[in-house]
């Protein structure tokens, strides 16, 4: 089987509802944005790493740490439909959506979901945890995953499910698509699951499309608030990350 080649897009929006300009914020010494491009290199995993923007000002923080960056349509809904823009003009196989917001993903995580595709019916595959923590389990911002017994999703919910399971499986928001299927998806209708739960990838399901779900044994860091950078910091101190 030939080697698929794989690119990483990380969407970078400057603005956020709760953190305006978070990307940029200081993780120490460096922006959060630099910290995911660096997970990913880190990896070996993908012929070329890019950061699609719609602000100059991340496009000119990713020319500072040497990253490679395009500036990309302002009006898109979504960061789905961003990376398909730079993924229509790049010869690749497989596309990744990385999340900026994701500062610390292990490099071994992201090869895992690559390794997924030696399956060639897998067209989309993400990644999730366990999660036991009740209290965790009630955020509504931590999105939840069932699978089948082969590990393709079921359904996502912002919701607990299943109902009373001792052990939850949290959803990372990281995709991996064959390109082929991402520029059909992007053309597809918000469907109402995905509406009613706001969550991007019901549209995937509900076409009828599986996703793989690979298995990681831990959650990772994520910055919503600025309170989130003293819990990441901490969280990459004790591994050795920084």
């Amino acid at each position: 089987m030939k080697k698929l080649r794989a690119v990483g897009v990380i969407p970078a929006r400057f603005a956020s509802t709760r953190f305006p300009g978070k990307l940029l914020a200081n993780l120490n010494g460096r922006p959060v944005l630099e910290w995911a491009y660096l997970s990913a290199k880190k990896s070996k995993a993908f012929e070329r790493i890019l950061i699609a923007t719609d602000d100059y000002r991340i496009l000119r923080a990713a020319a500072n740490f040497g990253a490679e960056a395009v500036l990309t349509n302002p009006k898109h809904p979504s960061g789905t439909d961003r990376i398909a823009e730079v993924a229509r003009k790049i010869n690749c196989d497989i596309v990744v959506n990385l999340q900026g917001d994701h500062p610390f993903i292990s490099p071994k995580m992201l090869r895992e979901l690559l390794a997924s595709f030696a399956d060639k019916k897998v067209q989309v595959a993400t990644l999730a945890y366990p999660e036991r923590d009740a209290e965790k389990l009630k955020n509504p911002n931590l999105v939840k995953t069932v699978f089948d017994k082969n590990n393709f999703a079921l359904y996502f919910s912002r919701s607990t499910i299943p109902w009373e399971a001792k052990e939850v499986f949290i959803h990372i928001g990281l995709y991996a698509f064959q390109k082929k299927f991402l520029l059909k998806l992007v053309q597809k209708k918000p469907t109402p699951l995905e509406k009613s739960e706001k969550l991007e990838q019901l549209r995937i399901l509900e076409n009828r499309t599986p996703i793989k779900v690979v298995l990681t044994k831990e959650a990772v860091p994520s910055i919503d608030v600025p309170e989130d950078l003293t819990a990441a910091r901490v969280w990459a101190e004790k591994r050795g990350w920084i």
